[in-house]
């Protein structure tokens, strides 16, 4: 597969999960912890697809949807979350325009390949038609 997946996740087990995950399915991607590197990685080599964990308080990744669509707004974010509130949600979709917002424990993987799988389909449909 050729699409570049970018995962910014400060919960090291959430992202062991998701590097388990994407590498079954054959994706390849890149991961951070930190979020100022993981703009850095996104300026020097641009994704399809943004993959970013959100914990209230300590790990609030969903203001760094505006900076990587003010980088590039064909870009696709899908954001996770164990602690998020209605608002949280709100937040990311409306304000700040992620794809998709998904609530952990999953239950099952195709929960987040899913929506994973549809969010690449777009990105690449907007690159059909440019």
């Amino acid at each position: 597969m050729d699409e570049r997946i970018l995962i910014v996740e400060c919960d090291p087990e959430i992202q062991r999960d998701l590097i388990r995950v994407l590498n079954r399915e054959g994706y390849r991607f890149y991961s951070f912890s930190g979020k100022i590197e993981a703009v850095g990685a996104f300026k020097s080599n641009p994704s399809d697809l943004i993959i970013l964990y959100h914990k209230t308080g300590s790990c609030d990744c969903i203001n760094l949807i505006g900076q990587f669509k003010l980088l590039n707004d064909e870009v696709e974010v899908i954001v996770i979350s164990s602690s998020a509130t209605i608002g949280d949600v709100i937040r990311a979709m409306r304000g700040n325009g992620a794809f998709d917002f998904i609530l952990l424990p999953l239950q099952n993987s195709r929960y987040l390949v899913n929506p994973l799988i549809h969010a690449l389909k777009t990105v690449s449909y907007t690159h059909l038609r440019a």
